[in-house]
């Protein structure tokens, strides 16, 4: 029998050898996990050396050019390759990330990312069937070898335990959250649905190590980091402090894959059946960092094979394996010991608003004239008219012009002479014997002042003239404007306290009130009048012109000619990193993965837009919207089920939090914020780099619709307008208060949509004609005017009048919260038909009379609801609900249909088709010899661009509403049933609405997914003063979504939107007319006029929208 000591030296031998394995173990996986980083950096800094390859050669001239550190890099780099072969084409031995890599030639790629990659473009080739089949088939013989030896995020999870160890060695103690829940395998396919809607780009937000990878791969290049970053330091604190390894145990898609394929792997870490666990062992599970247990199981499918319980376990019952097993052998038998280059694709979306890189926004015109049979014209950038600081162009006006031949059809490319001329006198000569570029005339020239001038243009004994107008101001903050904005506001606070005081002593005489009604009216006025004259004093003067012009804001790219180009360049050119350098050159343009059509005239030259959605897709969107016109009227028209109504402030704790006033007041606080500092970017930050316009007009309010669609007027509810106004009417957050306010009844006459509808008017031709939403200056201005005027109803009538009758924003939200899934209603209607008081509608000690006028007893829509909770509180008792209801519910049921709002809907859908209209060549055409609205106004008429664009916009809008007019009175003729025109055309606009809605969603699903990605370069400098507050003021992510998902989606929304309108039009025909024959005559015009809609609506999607290669 061995002696005691005999069995210490064994024991202690063993526990040696096992932490020797241990400790070699490690140092293995950690220069594994190192080695992935460094060869991320390598890879990223391989491709400027390969740019230094192509333009130096030497190491000599690289150390000349860039000095000492890149010289010696470059000869190290390059007497390494050396060994390999030719430098520059082993350096391509050697690229890529964690996600798709080659090493030695091999290509390998994450099966998560090709997957997502298959997804968002329908393209499988070869090389990346290989590429995936490399990593499935080292999955098969090495398990979840990823995960432990290769995934940067694991490195940084397992430093993240050391800091966790040292916390909790001071006595710190910290929570420890883990669950049995795997939820990998729903990740990835949300993730999959997220990448059909928005590319391949948000895996760069759902997988830690890819951001991890995109952030070195910046760093290394470019010395900056990406805002990216903040997911995965997200993750790793919540690992460290919170849940160890949950993301990758629980949530983690590409350990979810990888599970599924390590079942049938060759090496394993596995527990020997025929050693049981000590009663009480729990090493294994103590140093896992899945915190599995190898306890009555043979091996567990999500082991990574760390092999970090391996040395732990005092039976030495887990050990590694090696196995054959036939599924594996099979399928390997199948890879090919081969690869083939699997190419990287990125999308990158143009937008039309010009929001790129710095937002720029150089005034841009174009001038046209037509003289006999010659075209001259002329494109204006306006560098004198703008803030120098974020500009590196010089300071001068630079002209393009071009001559052609309508007779022939052809550019004149000859010989010219130029003159440039103000109030009579010379100011410039340029002569050419030829065109400078493709089929152009340039110039640039410093002009003395603002004013019309014009271009006197000498060719082959003809004399051409063209008048145009520059503005040189550089569009500073106004401080005027300001003043007439808060004058009027502060004017009304005085007399809103004033009278308030009075009223406590004696009654105001009729005089006195007649007197106030007429100031306030006034000064309402002048508020309202303010955009208009804020957009006038910042610069935009086209109305002086008396030709066709555009205010295109661009910036050109020196390397290929392309306006707001977003592709880089630098490869091929700078020192600078490009990590799609291996992509295709667009022949015209010369753009690496050039995403725009290019078409070539009949001169030679190209002309470069945004497609359309194809003309299969168009033909099958028709074909839909007749077809799905008889499904939905034989499938849904008659039915008689109303669906369901769930409370969602059913719960005792909701109803209480509802009641309280900070459930309001915290987020309009948050918006209150937002809009503080939108309007002081705007005002004070760079007209060329802002972020004010893009958050404004992209975000918001492309995004707002979508918002109505799924929760009502929750726009309303967070509304900063109405939080300014509550907190200068009322003068408390917390606790209702008497306030300060005039208290004027508001006019009768004006008790409905009407105001709103004009406002809404307004804004459109401001917008499209003038430009507005381009401007920071102009959209700052008009917030405060929306401010101002949402301060002073408050203040001057009782309610919320701005709100109810002036609010476009709001109104629209009203319209549209009709087809949402959300309403506040009564929970029991009994119980509000014998109330006695109305606390709703009148209001108590807890709460304020309803803003809008509406009590609980009648609602039966969501038209005037603003979602302010005030019934919630003053509701003793508790009987108002948050529904969630179907779609479109209110639509059919609204038992008093109103001429305003019918007026909203109709003017809903023509103004939405024609904002999408005005940004098609058929509105506005800048190709030579094409003819467009305007330029056919321009020359037929000699008017003013402004002129023609608000005539034309009077005519596009009047045509749907005069043709929805002739179908009401065809309808009210043909059923004969002694229902008017008047009433039909009340009752069925609310059909118009889904049509409406939807055609909006699918023009603003464009904005929103194409261009709303170019917020983040400006959340780093959103006064483009060249801040980089969060890393990210070079981060341009493009489009959110391909172009081909993005055709479906538009095509899909509006098929909705018409079988909707379709739907309600039937059952309210059915209420009108207790006669079904009746009611189908008077349905027979309804389908055709939505089929013309819709048709309209998807041949807005088919056509081109103006994209032009500027030239500087």
């Amino acid at each position: 029998m061995p002696s005691p000591s005999t069995g210490h030296s064994r024991l202690t031998s063993g526990w040696v050898a096992m932490n020797e394995r241990k400790r070699w173990s490690g140092w293995l996986r950690r220069c594994f996990q190192v080695g992935v980083v460094f060869f991320m950096a390598y890879t990223a800094m391989s491709s400027i050396w390969r740019n230094y390859k192509v333009a130096h050669n030497q190491a000599r001239l690289v150390t000349l050019m860039k000095g000492d550190f890149w010289g010696t890099l470059y000869q190290l780099n390059e007497d390494f390759l050396s060994l390999i072969g030719k430098p520059f084409e082993a350096s391509l031995s050697f690229l890529g990330f964690p996600w798709s890599a080659r090493v030695l030639g091999v290509e390998v790629a994450d099966p998560i990312m090709a997957a997502a990659h298959v997804v968002s473009t329908g393209e499988l080739a070869t090389g990346l069937i290989l590429a995936v089949a490399v990593s499935l088939g080292l999955t098969l013989i090495f398990g979840k070898f990823f995960c432990s030896h290769l995934c940067p995020m694991r490195l940084l999870f397992e430093l993240g335990q050391l800091v966790r160890r040292g916390l909790e060695s001071f006595n710190i103690k910290l929570p420890m959250f883990r669950s049995d829940v795997r939820l990998g395998g729903w990740v990835l396919i949300g993730g999959l649905v997220a990448t059909a809607l928005s590319g391949t780009a948000v895996w760069l937000i759902i997988l830690p190590y890819a951001n991890i990878g995109a952030s070195i791969f910046l760093l290394a290049t470019a010395a900056t980091t990406s805002g990216l970053i903040f997911v995965s330091a997200t993750w790793l604190l919540i690992d460290t402090l919170v849940a160890p390894g949950f993301f990758c145990h629980n949530l983690c898609p590409t350990a979810f894959v990888l599970e599924q394929i390590a079942r049938f792997s060759f090496w394993r870490v596995r527990a020997t059946s025929g050693i049981d666990c000590p009663g009480t062992c729990s090493a294994c599970t103590s140093v896992c960092p899945y915190h599995l247990s190898v306890r009555g199981a043979a091996k567990n499918p999500a082991c990574d094979n760390c092999g970090a319980c391996v040395s732990v376990c005092p039976t030495k019952r887990i050990e590694r394996s090696m196995r054959l097993p036939i599924i594996s052998t099979l399928l390997l038998a199948f890879i090919p010991c081969w690869s083939q280059p699997a190419f990287a694709h990125h999308n990158k979306g143009l937008p039309h608003y010009g929001y790129f890189e710095n937002y720029p926004q150089v005034p841009t015109e174009e001038y046209i004239i037509i003289d006999d049979h010659w075209e001259l014209g002329a494109t204006v950038f306006n560098f004198q008219g703008m803030q120098r600081e974020n500009s590196d162009t010089p300071n001068d006006v630079k002209i393009y012009l071009y001559l052609y031949d309508l007779d022939a059809e052809k550019n004149y490319v000859g010989p010219a002479e130029f003159e440039i001329r103000l109030d009579g006198q010379t100011v410039s000569r340029f002569s050419r014997s030829s065109v400078d570029e493709e089929t152009v005339y340039s110039s640039r020239e410093t002009l003395p002042e603002s004013g019309e001038y014009e271009i006197v243009v000498v060719f082959k004994d003809r004399r051409l003239t063209l008048p145009f107008y520059v503005d040189i101001s550089t569009g500073e903050f106004n401080p005027w404007i300001l003043l007439g904005i808060a004058f009027p506001v502060l004017l009304v606070i005085g007399l809103a306290l004033r009278g308030t005081k009075r009223k406590r002593r004696r009654r105001r005489t009729g005089s006195v009130a007649r007197a106030s009604q007429i100031t306030r009216l006034m000064l309402l006025g002048g508020v309202l009048m303010l955009p208009y004259g804020a957009a006038r004093a910042d610069g935009d003067s086209g109305a002086r012109a008396v030709v066709v012009e555009h205010a295109e804001h661009g910036e050109t790219c020196q390397y290929c000619g392309m306006t707001n180009c977003p592709m880089d360049h630098s490869a091929a050119i700078t020192d600078k990193a490009n990590h799609a350098g291996d992509g295709v050159t667009c022949q015209y343009c010369g753009m690496v993965n050039c995403t725009m059509a290019h078409f070539e005239t009949n001169d030679g030259g190209s002309v470069m837009v945004m497609g359309g959605i194809p003309l299969w897709l168009f033909l099958f969107g028709i074909g839909g919207v007749i077809v799905f016109s008889f499904l939905a009227t034989e499938w849904f028209a008659f039915k008689d089920d109303y669906g369901f109504k769930i409370d969602l402030s059913k719960n005792k704790t909701v109803y209480r939090i509802l009641k309280n006033r900070w459930v309001q007041v915290v987020p309009q606080l948050i918006t209150m914020g937002a809009l503080v500092f939108l309007i002081y970017a705007g005002l004070f930050g760079s007209r060329v780099a802002n972020i004010t316009p893009i958050a404004v007009w992209t975000i918001w309010w492309a995004a707002l619709i979508f918002g109505v669609l799924f929760f009502g007027s929750l726009w309303c509810f967070v509304c900063p307008w109405d939080g300014v106004a509550n907190l200068v009417s009322r003068l408390s957050f917390s606790k209702k208060t008497e306030g300060i306010s005039l208290g004027f009844e508001f006019p009768e006459s004006l008790k409905n949509m009407y105001p709103a509808i004009a406002l809404f008017t307004l804004l459109t031709w401001l917008e499209l004609g003038y430009g507005v939403t381009t401007n920071p200056r102009s959209t700052a201005y008009m917030a405060l005017a929306m401010t101002a005027a949402a301060v002073m109803a408050a203040l001057v009538w009782k309610g919320k009048r701005f709100c109810a009758h002036f609010c476009p924003v709001g109104r629209i939200c009203g319209m549209y919260s009709n087809f949402s899934p959300v309403e506040i209603r009564s929970r029991k209607p009994a119980t509000c038909a014998a109330c006695k008081t109305e606390d709703c509608l009148n209001g108590n000690r807890d709460g304020y009379p309803c803003p809008t006028g509406l009590s609980l007893k009648t609602v039966d829509n969501a038209t005037m609801c603003i979602a302010c909770t005030e019934c919630f509180k003053s509701c003793d008792k508790n009987n108002v609900a948050i529904n969630v209801r179907p779609f479109a519910q209110d639509l059919e049921n609204i038992t008093s249909p109103k001429l305003d709002e019918a007026w909203m809907a109709i003017m809903l859908l023509a103004l939405t088709l024609f904002h999408g209209l005005s940004m098609t060549p058929t509105w506005e055409s800048f190709e030579p010899g094409s003819m467009s609205i305007l330029k056919w106004m321009a020359v037929t008429f000699g008017t003013p661009k402004i002129v023609n664009f608000s005539v034309g916009m009077a005519v596009v809008v009047a045509t749907p509403v005069g043709l929805y007019w002739l179908c009401c009175a065809l309808s009210a003729r043909w059923a004969a049933g002694g229902v008017t025109t008047k009433t039909l055309f009340v009752h069925y606009a609310y059909s118009l609405l889904p049509v409406a809605l939807f055609y909006h969603l699918a023009h603003n699903l464009m904005h929103l997914l194409m261009e709303g990605g170019e917020i983040i370069p400006r959340l780093s400098d959103p006064m483009g003063s060249g801040a980089n507050w969060l890393g990210t003021r070079d981060v341009h992510i493009g489009s959110l979504i391909s172009e081909s998902n993005l055709w479906y989606a538009q095509v899909t929304l509006i098929l909705i939107g018409h079988v909707y309108g379709i739907v309600v039009a039937h059952r309210i025909g059915h209420k009108l007319y207790p006669d079904r024959r009746k009611a189908t005559r008077s349905l027979a015009t309804m389908p055709v006029m939505m089929i013309l809609i819709s048709v309209t609506g998807l041949w807005l999607m088919h056509m081109d929208m103006n994209m032009r290669m500027g030239r500087m």
